[in-house]
């Protein structure tokens, strides 16, 4: 399947998490005609076409902030699925605003909106020392070898920063007037405790499923809030992501039916208990 990207290994690996047995839907249900997804930190859409692709009489709308991401989601909606998913370029968050995100080309997947934390490091040096040597092997003065090799490897690893809109789960909701949400994906790079922070309780009944990429240290935080909502997590070790990346994350899927629990793990009962502190991310879980 051909789509755009910042860069070609960049969406192999997305494209080969989402056929791994880490991806999204595993051990979800299939989704009816007319469902809606929610793609919340769509990155380039690979999620959302292969939605598109298995049911593609859902309705998706996309969500992504990083604008190089943002721009190659667009793109590939408009070579796949131009009818049934909307784009949305912002932020979501725990309430409507404005925010900055931060992210490299070479990493668009890791772009969030906490501060840049050293992202292309120590890749982008070495690959820049790599590629000034490989110039100096011709005829160019050294400034110039230098210069284009820092101008390549800067494009790709230097942080991008740009202020952009942020939304809520809510706000999408009455905008895009989504009613009923069969799949709410989060992937956001340590703010999902504030993705569900910005539903309110009325709209939370509205909700069927999530599935997110969870941060091990904002775990119990998560999981706390989909209790209180009414939903059962299940947490699953997301093997290829940690071997590719070395990333303290876990995959949890939620649904609201009994049915979604593990008959070998921990009971419900167990798996939904709050943290002792009643936090585990930063705050106390929503009623």
């Amino acid at each position: 399947l051909p789509v755009y990207a910042s860069t070609p290994y960049e969406a192999r690996i997305v494209a080969a998490e989402l056929a791994s047995g880490d991806g999204y839907l595993d051990g979800l249900p299939g989704l009816p005609d007319g469902a809606v997804v929610l793609d919340v930190g769509a990155h380039i859409g690979l999620f959302t076409l292969d939605i598109r692709r298995r049911y593609p009489r859902v309705r998706v709308v996309a969500v992504e902030p990083f604008q190089p991401s943002y721009d190659a989601l667009r793109r590939n909606v408009a070579l796949h699925h131009p009818d049934g998913v909307v784009t949305v370029a912002a932020a979501v968050g725990d309430r409507p605003g404005w925010t900055a995100v931060t992210g490299t080309r070479a990493a668009s997947m890791l772009a969030a909106v906490r501060p840049a934390t050293g992202a292309g490091e120590p890749t982008g040096p070495r690959l820049h020392r790599a590629v000034s040597r490989l110039l100096a092997r011709g005829r160019w003065a050294p400034g110039v070898t230098a210069r284009a090799s820092a101008d390549a490897t800067g494009w790709l690893f230097d942080p991008v920063t740009s202020r952009v809109p942020r939304t809520t789960v809510s706000d999408l909701i009455t905008r895009h007037r989504l009613g009923r949400i069969a799949l709410l994906k989060i992937d956001v790079e340590g703010a999902e405790c504030q993705v569900l922070d910005g539903i309110r309780p009325d709209d939370w009944p509205s909700v069927d499923a999530v599935v997110a990429e969870v941060g091990r240290d904002r775990l119990e935080g998560f999981r706390a809030r989909l209790c209180a909502a009414g939903f059962e997590p299940r947490v699953s070790e997301p093997t290829f992501t940690s071997n590719m990346f070395g990333h303290d994350t876990v995959v949890v899927r939620a649904r609201r039916e009994a049915g979604m629990s593990d008959t070998a793990g921990p009971s419900f009962e167990a798996r939904c208990r709050p943290p002792p502190d009643g936090s585990g991310s930063g705050g106390r879980p929503r009623p």
